[in-house]
């Protein structure tokens, strides 16, 4: 079976983020079109830190098609290891293989 990869869009990946980490206790304001401020504790702030102390950052979601360098820490971009963290957080359960 071959899965067809969805493609990039910034805003909608947005709006995972917002209710993603909003479902797992974070605070989240849309700062601007493409940017969100986070502000975690606890299990949502265990994606940047494995003590999950409190931890502020402003995310922003940049185009497929920039080729600057890129920051995982604050900055999502296609196939960021932030979301793969996030998506896994979600789940209840690890998946069996």
């Amino acid at each position: 079976m071959k899965i067809d990869r969805i493609a990039y869009e910034p805003g909608l990946l947005l709006e995972f983020y917002q209710d993603g980490l909003g479902m797992l206790g974070a605070l989240c304001e849309r700062t601007w079109h493409d940017r969100l401020e986070i502000v975690a504790e606890g299990r949502p702030a265990r994606l940047w830190n494995p003590e999950g102390s409190l931890h502020a950052v402003e995310l922003q979601f940049s185009p497929a098609e920039a080729t600057s360098a890129r920051d995982a820490s604050h900055e999502v971009f296609p196939g960021c290891p932030l979301t793969f963290l996030l998506a896994e957080a979600l789940r209840p359960v690890s998946l069996a293989l």
